[in-house]
């Protein structure tokens, strides 16, 4: 089953302390309809124009959310183009965030990421992959990984709860630790908007 995803106002910020984040790319897809993100100051970094993400009519609204309601949005597909946009400068230490509407037309059981962070220059080094499968339940279910994955470092999932043809906030994070692997990945669905940071996945 092909499975598509409607990404829609995706929001990178960098926080030192959480209280005092500063928003360093708000991305609300405000462009012309059928324009190429490649087109758009983003780069293709695999699949080269096989199925290009190009933008799409009409948006996705949560309530809380303070982009929710404009712009545009893109689809994916679980084939084809993967692009990239650089942050405006090199993040070297602190915690990035990354919070986005999503809406899943359709999953596969085993499970693929539609989100990631990486260094700048790409490479295939992405970080804070942000995974969505079909669970048997015939629920969705969001997951995690710090970095690449395999058959003994899966993506972490969090629980089956979750529906297609909804949309979700998924809030992801990217914490800069000292020493070789101390990095620390953090996701978040549907967080509470109203007051301090609620448990992670």
């Amino acid at each position: 089953m092909k499975k598509t995803y409607k990404m829609f106002a995706i929001i990178v910020f960098l926080a030192f302390n959480i209280n005092f984040a500063q928003p360093i790319i708000n991305e609300e897809f405000e462009y012309t309809v059928g324009d190429s993100l490649t087109s758009l100051g983003y780069t293709a970094h695999s699949g080269g124009t096989t199925n290009a993400i190009t933008i799409r009519s009409g948006n996705l609204t949560y309530l809380g959310y303070p982009a929710a309601g404009l712009g545009n949005h893109i689809q994916l597909v679980n084939t084809g183009q993967d692009v990239n946009k650089t942050l405006p400068a090199d993040v070297t230490s602190g915690t990035v965030y990354a919070s986005m509407l999503v809406n899943i037309d359709s999953a596969r059981t085993l499970g693929e990421y539609f989100f990631h962070l990486g260094p700048n220059p790409i490479s295939t080094t992405f970080r804070s992959r942000v995974f969505v499968k079909l669970a048997a339940n015939g629920n969705l279910a969001f997951g995690l990984s710090k970095g690449s994955t395999n058959a003994t470092t899966p993506p972490v999932y969090a629980d089956s709860i979750y529906s297609t043809g909804t949309t979700y906030l998924i809030v992801v994070a990217y914490e800069i630790v000292d020493g070789a692997s101390n990095d620390i990945a953090k996701l978040w669905v549907n967080p509470d908007l109203s007051g301090s940071i609620p448990p992670a996945l």
